[in-house]
C-alpha cells in the first residue's frame, strides 16, 4: 500500500501546492512512483502538472460516483513517474453534495474507500487540500496516513487557525486512527529576516521535534517555475529551493524509515532515521 500524505493548512498562501508538486518530483527522483490528488477547487496543482487539457474524471467524480475507482481517474503528468487525479472548479460545491445523508451516509470517508483500494500501484499518494476546514479537507485527511502542515515563517499570522486544524485532526482520527502529523514544514523562510527567525522559533516552541529540520527558502525560482508550469527542480535544479525540496524528500524518507530506490546526483546514499 502507498504512503498517503495530506498537505494541509487552512491558511492560504503557505505553499501547500508548491510543496505537493515539488515533493512529488523529489520523491520520484529517489525512484518512487507518486500520485498527486488535487483536492483544491483552484486546481493549481492540476494546472502545473497536467500534460494536456483532460476530459478524464476528476477528484469530484471520484468522491461522488460510487462506481468509479481511483485507477479510473489517474492521468499522466509532465513529470515522469508522477501521476495525477485532477481537480476543477466543480470541487467548490462538493461539500453541499456530501451533506445528503441518504446518498452519502459517511461523507468524510468517500475518498478513503477509493484510495485504500489494493490496485493503487504507487509508492506515495500526495493530497493537496484546500485552504479551509471543510468536508472536502476532512476527506483528504481521512484518506491519509500522514499529514504535513506547511507554515509560513515570514508572516505574523502563521498560527492563525492552527488550533482549529488540530481539532479537525482529532475528529478525523475517529475514522482514521493511524493519521499522524509527519511534520510541520516552515516555508517562505529567509534566515536574514528577523520576523522569519522569530516565527520559526515560535513554531519550534509549539511543535518541537515535529518541525522538519529542512526549511523551504523564499525563492523567485519557485515562483518562475509555477508560472512556467514546472516544478522548481525541473526549472532550476541548482536553485536553493530545488535543493530544499530534495532535502525535504530525504528527511521524509528518514521519518518513514524508508531508503531511496535509486540514488541521484542530488542525494547521498544514507538516509538517517528520524528519532521521535
Amino acid at each position: 500500500m502507498p504512503e498517503k500524505i495530506a498537505i494541509t493548512m487552512q491558511k492560504g498562501g503557505v505553499g501547500k501546492t508548491s510543496t505537493t508538486v515539488n515533493l512529488a518530483d523529489a520523491l520520484r527522483r529517489f525512484g518512487f512512483r507518486v500520485l498527486v490528488v488535487d483536492l483544491d477547487p483552484q486546481a493549481n496543482a492540476t494546472r502545473i502538472l497536467q500534460m494536456n487539457r483532460s476530459d478524464a474524471p476528476t477528484s469530484t467524480d471520484l468522491m461522488l460516483n460510487a462506481d468509479l475507482s481511483a485507477q479510473d481517474t489517474v492521468t499522466a503528468t509532465k513529470i515522469p513517474d508522477v501521476s495525477l487525479i485532477g481537480a476543477n472548479i466543480k470541487l467548490a460545491s462538493i461539500d453541499n453534495a456530501l451533506r445528503n445523508p441518504e446518498r452519502y451516509p459517511q461523507p468524510i470517508q468517500q475518498l478513503q474507500r477509493k484510495l485504500d483500494a489494493p490496485d493503487l500501484a504507487f509508492d506515495f499518494v500526495l493530497l493537496d487540500t484546500p485552504p479551509s476546514l471543510s468536508i472536502l479537507t476532512m476527506n483528504g485527511l481521512a484518506a491519509s496516513d500522514h499529514l504535513i502542515v506547511p507554515m509560513e515563517s515570514g508572516s505574523q499570522f502563521s498560527f492563525e487557525g492552527i488550533e482549529d486544524l488540530m481539532d479537525i485532526i482529532t475528529v478525523v482520527q475517529t475514522v482514521r486512527q493511524k493519521l499522524n502529523i509527519l511534520g510541520v514544514l516552515v516555508t517562505k523562510h529567509d534566515r536574514r529576516q528577523n520576523v522569519c527567525r522569530a516565527v520559526f522559533s515560535s513554531i519550534q516552541d509549539r511543535f518541537g521535534k515535529e518541525v522538519f529540520t529542512t526549511t523551504i527558502t523564499a525563492s523567485t525560482a519557485a515562483r518562475k517555475a509555477e508560472f512556467s508550469g514546472e516544478s522548481v527542480i525541473q526549472h532550476d535544479r541548482k536553485s536553493k529551493a530545488a535543493k530544499d525540496y530534495m532535502e525535504l524528500g530525504k528527511e521524509i524518507l528518514g521519518r518513514l524509515e524508508m531508503n531511496p530506490k535509486k540514488q541521484t546526483g542530488e542525494t547521498t546514499a544514507v538516509i538517517t532515521t528520524h528519532q521521535a
